[in-house]
């Protein structure tokens, strides 16, 4: 299985530590890159809800990122709240940025991010796996669930942030505005 993993609390710890340790990627699934198969998002998310459960003691609080590449189709985002909804998303998500995205998300981390933050931390690591690999398509699509509420913000062109930030990618620190609904 190839897919990130992250996640975080907006507001108290930091546990993206822990979370990277389940992903794996398996080289022979990503060179199947077929429609056939079982749905990626769903394995991955069954992963994180396992841990959640089995290890966190005030689950109801923590909220997730998780964030995909697919080097035929349009890389993808998704944040959740523990709200028993879950994003079906029929796509392959295969890791090609990463260890970038990774890397980002686990050194970039603050503790009581707002949701605007959020926005911004997650957005960030994708465009700094995409400055180190073009294959992971060009927007970003963001979906924010929270317990009675689904929100997908316009999808972010990976131009539209290189234009804006540059090639430096930690200029997306900077909050990302969330559209009114």
């Amino acid at each position: 299985m190839g897919c990130a993993i992250t996640g975080s609390r907006f507001e108290g710890l930091n546990w993206i530590g822990n979370l990277s340790e389940l992903v794996t990627v398996d080289s022979e699934f990503i060179e199947q890159k077929t429609d056939k198969g079982p749905n990626q998002f769903d394995k991955c998310f069954d992963r994180l809800e396992s841990y959640r459960h089995a290890n966190l003691r005030d689950k109801d609080k923590v909220e997730i990122l998780l964030a995909g590449w697919d080097v035929t189709k349009k890389r993808r985002l998704v944040h959740m709240h523990n709200a028993g909804y879950v994003e079906k998303v029929d796509a392959w998500w295969i890791g090609t940025g990463k260890t970038y995205a990774m890397t980002s998300l686990h050194s970039d981390n603050i503790k009581n991010m707002d949701l605007q933050e959020g926005v911004a931390f997650a957005l960030k690591a994708i465009y700094t796996a995409s400055t180190e690999d073009e294959r992971t398509g060009d927007s970003v699509d963001v979906v924010i669930v929270m317990p009675n509420s689904v929100q997908k913000l316009d999808s972010v062109l990976i131009t539209t942030l290189r234009d804006k930030y540059g090639d430096d990618p930690l200029k997306l620190k900077e909050r990302y505005r969330i559209p009114s609904s």
